[in-house]
């Protein structure tokens, strides 16, 4: 805030009532994303944030996806394997 104070936000996730919530476990992805390069953390002004490359997200969350359909929900880790 313009007095340095810092504020919180609420971040809302995809939401299906008709489905388990996968967005949560979204999470599992992010150092996978950040591995390969297709996102980064970065800085704007003073804000922490990250810069992604939509077209690398798709790619590596294809290949991620391409061994195991299910597997953010029901894994607890994306195997480093899976990566490279």
């Amino acid at each position: 805030m313009p007095d340095g104070c810092l504020k919180d936000v609420a971040v809302y996730r995809h939401y299906n009532p008709h489905t388990a919530h996968i967005s949560e476990s979204f999470d599992k992805l992010s150092e996978v994303f950040y591995t390969t390069g297709a996102a980064r953390k970065v800085s704007f002004g003073h804000a922490q944030c990250i810069l992604c490359d939509a077209e690398k997200l798709f790619d590596v969350t294809c290949k991620v996806l391409s061994h195991e359909r299910n597997c953010l929900m029901e894994r607890d880790y994306i195997p480093s394997e899976w990566i490279m």
